[in-house]
């Protein structure tokens, strides 16, 4: 810039005295284009060319215009300055051909805890001295592409410690040489965020498999003595030992049996439960009748609709042992929904089993109930084990885990298992409808197994 104003002083002052005066060099070239009553002066610079008249006795125009032109000239290089000395991210203009580093702004400093005047005696490898393969690399790529971004790049500080970064490049050329501004961000903050959250899932998974343990332990724990007194209250009721002299006792030992049954259903969900949490409880398909497995938990519920005054209907489209699916865990999924059914319809209502193909690969069982019905919240809390749905108190106790909350989250996890979906369309006062989505492998004819029997 100097440069320049000293070639308009000389070229003013030949315009001043009469004389023709023509200067050039490599980076401004000044010519003088007409001579006459004006003057046309003509600057060929690395920017994009400006044209200035002046007259020959200098009446001032050539200081107007001349000022003007270096005025914002000097204007837009406090911007840029300002700009590159003010950005949240630190900033470095370097030579990539000899790898000097020629700026530097004050982020750069804060981030790296070296004195500018350090960093300006370095090269851009000194930061990455672990890596200076991947540096060089990057730095080409900018250079071919004329930009370019890296993420997860450390940077070495002063005190050996290393600052992760996103870096960003730009490679720009002027007056013949290439020049490149890197950015670098500092993602500490965000790395040791995602560390904490990856620490924390670790925990939490360290964690359920512990509660998964505990309760798999427990649950054994518990059946051994339950089965005892499961024995000796059925012995009691039944009289089997001889006559009780009190009635009352009978009735008692009936109760103890049934409140035995009742916390054993409970134990066997709690295992379920754990060893799906473990994975240790592995599919085990076969051929089946999917129309006699769904009749038969229908008809071992149907003393229990009756005594709850509700209607539980069943209707099957076919019939026949041709599908391959886990029997077992088909079983467990639709008792679950049964049980919760009635657990949940009022005196009157009516439940409802139905089962029909959708395609030639999957299958659905929907359990419907005209009972309470539940609201959005209510369905996104019955998913959580031991969370029973939030505001729904059941108008009776029914079987296999009433109370606790498994029986829905029992259910989704073994429809998943199956690679199935369980779906619940509610609404409160209008009933439920539960819909279990099974994919299945279905054959006209199911291939004969040698226990099968007459």
């Amino acid at each position: 810039m100097n440069d320049a104003i000293n070639r308009f002083s000389i070229l003013a002052l030949g315009l001043l005295f009469g004389i023709v005066v023509w200067i050039g060099s490599a980076a401004y070239d000044c010519y003088v284009l007409q001579i006459g009553t004006f003057l046309e002066c003509l600057i060929a610079a690395p920017e994009p060319r400006l044209e200035i008249r002046v007259t020959a006795v200098l009446t001032g125009l050539l200081v107007g215009i001349g000022g003007q032109f270096f005025t914002n000239r000097m204007l837009a290089s406090q911007r840029m300055k300002a700009l590159f000395e003010h950005s949240n991210d630190g900033q470095i203009l370097l030579e990539p051909d000899s790898g000097r580093i020629l700026e530097v702004n004050r982020r750069i400093v804060d981030f790296l805890g070296y004195e500018r005047s350090e960093i300006l005696t370095m090269t851009l490898a000194d930061f990455h001295p672990h890596d200076i393969t991947t540096a060089t690399e990057f730095l080409n790529r900018v250079l071919c592409d004329g930009t370019g971004m890296e993420d997860g790049v450390s940077c070495r500080r002063k005190d050996g410690t290393l600052m992760p970064a996103e870096v960003s490049a730009k490679a720009f050329q002027d007056g013949g040489r290439r020049y490149v501004v890197v950015s670098l961000r500092n993602i500490s903050k965000r790395v040791l965020a995602q560390q904490e959250r990856e620490m924390a899932l670790r925990e939490a998974q360290i964690a359920n498999r512990a509660k998964s343990d505990f309760l798999a332990i427990m649950s054994h724990e518990l059946r051994t003595p339950l089965n005892a007194v499961l024995g000796f209250s059925e012995m009691i009721a039944r009289e089997q030992l001889g006559p009780i002299a009190v009635a009352a006792y009978r009735d008692y030992g009936g109760y103890i049996h049934h409140a035995g049954k009742h916390l054993l259903g409970i134990i066997n969900d709690i295992l379920d439960l754990a060893r799906l949490e473990r994975g240790k409880d592995p599919l085990a398909p076969e051929w089946t009748d999917l129309c006699a497995t769904c009749e038969t938990i229908v008809q071992m519920f149907t003393p229990a609709a009756d005594e709850a005054g509700v209607i539980l209907t069943y209707e099957c489209e076919e019939s026949g042992p041709g599908y391959w699916i886990d029997e077992r865990k088909v079983k467990q999924i639709i008792t679950n929904l049964i049980s919760n059914s009635i657990k949940f319809t009022p005196d009157g209502g009516r439940i409802t089993v139905i089962q029909r193909t959708i395609s030639e690969s999957e299958h659905v069982i929907e359990v419907l109930d005209t009972g309470k019905g539940m609201s959005q919240e209510q369905i996104e809390n019955s998913f959580k084990p031991f969370a029973a749905p939030c505001g729904a108190s059941p108008l009776r106790r029914g079987t296999s885990g009433a109370g606790i909350g498994l029986g829905l989250p029992l259910s989704r996890q073994l429809t998943e298992m199956l690679g199935g979906a369980l779906e619940i369309e509610s609404e409160i006062g209008r009933g439920t409808k539960v819909s279990v989505r099974l994919p299945i492998e279905k054959r006209e004819v199911a291939p004969q197994r040698a226990h099968l029997t007459n």
